[in-house]
């Protein structure tokens, strides 16, 4: 899911011309979709404060109804800091960092 069509379009024609059908890239608002068909989600700050703040929560309570994993990559304030929440919350563990500098977190449902 991408706020931006150009980025979508791009997507959806990588997938095409690699033969993938068994994704899906939509354009949209994040906090207009439901993600409940989702099991992995990756966030590289594309958003921040009340919106973090909202998927934060919306992954955080469906990590208690299921398995995810979530990637995400941001600064702390104003954006990983909710994935925190939900991890200090008990809805998510972190299980690794990634990257050179450790950037990317990756956390999965506690229940995993």
């Amino acid at each position: 899911m991408e706020f931006l069509a150009g980025p979508v379009e791009s997507a959806r024609g990588s997938a095409a011309s690699l033969g993938l059908t068994n994704v899906v890239f939509d354009h949209a608002d994040v906090r207009d979709v439901d993600l409940g068909d989702g099991s992995i989600f990756y966030l590289y700050f594309p958003f921040r404060g009340d919106v973090a703040s909202t998927v934060a929560a919306t992954l955080g309570a469906l990590a208690r109804e299921k398995d995810v994993v979530v990637y995400f990559s941001g600064p702390e304030r104003d954006f990983a800091e909710y994935f925190r929440r939900e991890v200090a919350g008990g809805a998510l563990r972190e299980v690794e960092r990634r990257g050179e500098f450790g950037e990317v977190s990756v956390l999965a449902s506690e229940r995993r």
